[in-house]
């Protein structure tokens, strides 16, 4: 059955994963329209032809009240990022509660502490964004990220980058150390255009402490560049759950051998990249992952 969503997004603009929602659903039919809070006042719209609003991210409490208030029969989806404590005054207001999180059982806990369930849909990619495409493998590697504590925590560049850039390839480097930021929709291009391309991500990422900020989760490019068709090496031990051995994980000891290895080897580069490529096509999509919210709704 058809419904109609709206996705209200609370950061200054469309993140990647609000755009992923909105191309999902749209993808299986349903019927979906976007409220960037930077541009309207979401408070006082009336939206009871709705049969799902979405806010992406904390919502203002104020403005959360007036708005149900006002569209008393619309149910609610949270979409969280991390724990808040202004869900204890949303709880009797939202009817499914989603963290983008791989597995957070921190996070699971002190959701069920308050009599929460929260549901967890990973991050996907956008097969309309990434693709392949037909051109030359100019750049030996490269790394598109940010570094910096930032509220995430160390990412162990000195390991994973600094030597691979020592040794004077011809890489594509955007978001650190001066390097200029590019546009998310340009990235596709990149991925396409390198040998290898480079994924590690912060601690937090790959591990789970007494930190409620920390959870094991893997980072969009994981599966943004799969769909690109491109090589990838990964450190996140737990990508084969995902890929199996069609993306290739390593250690950072391992990390700058592994790296010359592949970087030797293109025909087992494509292989593996083409496989990886279907994989996500088949279970990485936003289309696949809106499909895992519509099964929970």
């Amino acid at each position: 059955m058809i419904k109609n969503f709206t996705i209200i997004e609370s950061f200054t603009h469309f993140i990647p994963t609000g755009l992923g929602w909105i191309e999902g659903l749209d993808q299986l039919g349903h019927n979906t329209y976007a409220i960037p809070t930077s541009q309207y006042d979401y408070s006082d719209m009336s939206l009871d032809d709705m049969d799902w609003v979405v806010f992406m991210g904390v919502p203002n409490l104020e403005k959360f009240y007036k708005f149900k208030h006002l569209n008393p029969n619309v149910k609610i989806i949270i979409v969280c990022f991390g724990w808040d404590n202004i869900y204890l005054d949303l709880k009797n207001y939202v009817d499914v509660w989603v963290e983008h999180t791989y597995k957070h059982d921190l996070i699971d806990a002190k959701f069920k502490e308050y009599g929460i369930k929260l549901h967890h849909i990973p991050l996907g990619a956008s097969n309309r964004v990434f693709t392949s495409l037909e051109i030359e493998k100019i750049y030996d590697l490269s790394f598109i990220g940010q570094f910096g504590e930032k509220g995430h925590g160390y990412r162990h560049q000195d390991h994973y980058l600094y030597p691979i850039i020592k040794l004077g390839l011809n890489g594509f480097y955007s978001g650190f150390d001066g390097y200029d930021y590019i546009k998310h929709e340009t990235i596709n291009q990149i991925y396409n255009q390198s040998k290898i391309n480079l994924n590690f991500h912060y601690q937090y990422q790959k591990e789970q402490t007494t930190d409620l900020s920390t959870s094991i989760d893997f980072n969009g490019r994981v599966f943004e560049i799969a769909l690109a068709g491109g090589f990838q090496l990964c450190d996140h031990p737990n990508v084969n759950e995902y890929f199996g051995d069609e993306i290739i994980y390593s250690s950072k000891e391992d990390w700058l051998d592994t790296f010359n290895f592949y970087l030797n080897n293109p025909d087992l580069r494509k292989e593996l990249s083409l496989k990886a490529q279907q994989i996500a096509l088949q279970n990485h999509t936003w289309k696949s992952r809106m499909q895992q919210l519509i099964d929970i709704l």
